[in-house]
């Protein structure tokens, strides 16, 4: 059964529909505790966290890397270790933590010099990009990627890394170039990844300029991708082009949409230069989830992982995730610490 929610979700995945991967993968991942094979396991709770990435829930989408990481690192498995590393820096790009991502990805550039993995030379470009164009820095952006869209990549990962090129050059303005990366890169765009960057292009591409209405040729693209649930792509593009959430909020088609993919992303900033409002808890400096708060209550009882687990019926590895998350947003170093924040 783990095997065919797995299959499903690639199915979803290679059909250009996020939402349908990241249902199949939710389910998939229900099943995991009952998997023998541990790579079986491993791929299922990979392909959780790398669906949710794409699906723009970055909370979750870091529990679950963490929670691979955790399993690879036991079982001492290095390349999956390696996906689950990008997996997490690209959760925490997504929720603007750009500090933690940067000190990640110089853990994961060692690995990587003595790995020689092309799947992780790839997309380790990619995430660098990803970090810069949510930073604000589209130069740099594209000094890691044009030499990593070499031979050595397949043609898919080839395509993801042109697509971010035109993504690129379309918000500095560069719009023949832009046009040049997405004509080079669309034939060979058979992931999702890559034709959810394209259509993020198309969309800052065909921007008409400050205070316009969303052109035609714009929201056709948006629509494709909002429906089929590549929220990271949103989130992304409108990182590189602020203007492009300015004109979705004007247009009013897909306001409420935006509100939450930009909650979900803590973009308060992004959010408030494109008028719109960000329910409080959403802010990077809100409070615990309500999870890590049930957590927290229970580790105040002075409840160990594994009583903590029992009793919300989580396994002991999320219950190690979650806490580490709450020391992280109290800032604190041990039980003792946050049980003073408690009280």
């Amino acid at each position: 059964e783990i095997r065919l929610s797995q299959g499903r979700s690639l199915v979803g995945l290679h059909e250009g529909s996020v939402t349908i991967a990241l249902t199949e993968a939710r389910a998939c991942s229900m099943l995991v505790p009952y998997a023998r094979d541990h790579l079986v396991r491993l791929a299922a709770m990979h392909q959780f966290a790398w669906s949710l990435n794409l699906g723009g829930l970055y909370d979750e989408a870091l529990t679950a890397a963490e929670q691979t990481l955790l399993a690879a690192d036991e079982l001492d498995i290095g390349f999956v270790t390696n996906h689950a590393l990008v997996a997490k820096s690209r959760a925490l790009t997504g929720l603007r933590q750009f500090g933690t991502a940067t000190q990640l990805l110089i853990g994961i550039e060692r690995r990587q010099s003595l790995d020689g993995d092309h799947w992780l030379i790839g997309n380790l470009a990619l995430a660098r990009a990803r970090l810069c164009i949510s930073s604000g820095d589209l130069d740099r952006a594209a000094e890691y990627l044009i030499p990593a869209a070499d031979a050595h990549l397949p043609p898919a990962g080839r395509a993801e890394h042109e697509a971010f090129c035109g993504l690129i050059d379309a918000a500095r303005g560069r719009l023949s170039e832009a046009r040049r990366w997405i004509e080079s890169c669309t034939p060979h765009s058979r992931n999702v990844e890559a034709r959810g960057v394209i259509l993020a292009a198309q969309c800052v591409l065909e921007l008409d300029g400050p205070a316009r209405p969303l052109p035609e040729a714009c929201a056709q693209p948006l629509e494709a991708l909002i429906a089929s649930g590549h929220h990271d792509a949103v989130v992304v593009a409108c990182r590189a082009q602020p203007e492009l959430a300015k004109s979705i909020v004007r247009d009013g088609r897909w306001t409420d949409c935006l509100r939450s993919i930009l909650t979900a992303s803590r973009d308060s900033a992004l959010a408030r230069v494109a008028g719109l409002e960000i329910p409080r808890a959403g802010l990077r400096a809100g409070p615990l989830s309500a999870r890590e708060a049930e957590v927290y209550e229970l580790m105040a009882q002075g409840r160990t992982n594994r009583e903590i687990s029992q009793t919300l019926f989580i396994s002991e590895s999320t219950t190690k995730v979650h806490v580490r998350h709450i020391f992280e947003k109290l800032g604190v170093r041990s039980r003792v610490e946050a049980v003073r924040a408690f009280e």
